[in-house]
């Protein structure tokens, strides 16, 4: 997620009453302690003029309320979406209210205002107005649509500030990466934290870890040139009728950029197995930038080095497939070759669906003029950048 200029930054504890203010706060989302044969009120569908109520209280890092700020809430058709585009203004909430002198607020809109139209839940997302700007989106919810008619109550009890303090050590390698833990509140459990390190607006690295710490091999970061990192954390729960995220995104870091690590495959060609790609490859060039296939439907990817070097591990980034929407899961296994012809199967089973950034080590080095990505149950639409490491 990009890091916005100075975002309001919270950490939210959510309690749903989804189901009305007696409601029984079920963390498996199923339905233990309802009378057998009494109607499930989960199953009662609301009317178009009920209204729903979001309401809840915005603190300062040191407890204190938060007040005269504004709130806004995104719901209905573009409500499941996660909002990204609201970073560029594309448009304005659904319905806002400024906090109060304890930083308590309170929304209210109809249910057929806030339903999605390509949806049959509830989906709404919450932000937070700092500084005229609309700020990280902090939480999203889908409820089930059969809420229980007017008893559509949503309390979101604190929003606190989340001081991440990020910082990044390149003294060492690895480089590590640093923030303040987000504390856990109820009924969240602890946050995991989804990590990403840029440079020129390209994704270098992306990681998720349940630590407030990442450690960087300084050969991820090749010579990406200076370099900027934002942890977002996450944590989700399940209630009566409902399923919520929060979601809060650190200001992040910058730091500069280590010395320069070239693998031996910048710049290598490269080929698929309806033929060979354009020259340069697109996926050796250090560019970051995504690259598609053209519907060529590739099952693999060779990397053709100018000569026989010893190596022990590559690197994915960004690559991606069509998988099937049933049978076998997509895997991916590596295979490496000194002439070219004959290959041997270093790494196999590698469960592989096409998202994300990975690291692989072989258990044993190889030497190889030529590495094969093959997928099965997958075909490869493209990729940003495949690297060989020693």
């Amino acid at each position: 997620m990009k890091a916005l200029t100075r975002p309001f930054l919270a950490v939210l504890a959510l309690h749903l009453l989804a189901c009305g203010p007696n409601a029984v706060d079920r963390s498996d989302g199923g339905d233990a302690g309802a009378d057998a044969g009494a109607p499930n009120p989960c199953d009662t569908k609301p009317h178009d003029d009920d209204i729903v109520t979001f309401a809840g209280q915005l603190l300062n890092a040191d407890g204190t309320p938060k007040a005269n700020v504004e709130v806004g809430a995104w719901t209905g058709s573009l409500g499941c979406f996660d909002p990204l585009w609201l970073f560029f203004g594309a448009d304005s909430p659904d319905v806002t209210a400024t906090t109060d002198s304890e930083g308590r607020f309170t929304m209210q809109q109809t249910w057929r205002q806030t339903k999605s139209i390509f949806y049959t839940d509830l989906c709404f997302t919450i932000s937070l107005r700092n500084k005229e700007a609309w700020g990280v989106f902090q939480q999203t919810g889908r409820a089930q649509v059969e809420l229980y008619p007017k008893q559509l109550q949503n309390d979101l009890p604190v929003l606190k500030d989340w001081d991440e303090a990020a910082t990044a050590d390149v003294s060492g390698d690895p480089v590590r990466l640093h923030w303040n833990a987000l504390e856990a509140t109820h009924p969240y459990p602890a946050a995991a934290y989804d990590v990403l390190v840029r440079s020129d607006a390209q994704t270098v690295w992306s990681a998720r870890t349940t630590t407030n710490e990442l450690a960087l091999p300084r050969y991820l970061l090749e010579d990406f040139g200076a370099l900027v990192f934002a942890p977002r954390a996450s944590a989700s729960i399940s209630a009566s009728c409902t399923a919520f995220e929060v979601g809060l995104s650190g200001k992040g870091a910058s730091f500069s950029s280590p010395p320069p690590m070239l693998p031996p495959s910048r710049g290598a060609a490269c080929a698929t197995d309806r033929g060979p790609i354009a020259d340069p490859c697109p996926f050796t060039d250090g560019k970051l930038v995504a690259s598609g296939l053209g519907g060529m439907g590739a099952t693999r990817l060779d990397i053709l080095l100018s000569d026989a070097q010893p190596l022990g591990r590559v690197v994915l980034r960004g690559m991606s497939l069509t998988t099937p929407t049933e049978g076998e899961a997509p895997a991916l296994e590596v295979q490496a070759s000194e002439d070219g012809t004959t290959f041997t199967p270093v790494l196999t089973g590698i469960a592989s669906d096409g998202t994300g950034y990975v690291d692989l080590a072989f258990p044993q080095p190889v030497t190889a003029k030529m590495v094969r990505l093959q997928w099965t149950n997958a075909t490869l639409t493209g990729g940003v950048e495949v690297s060989l490491w020693p």
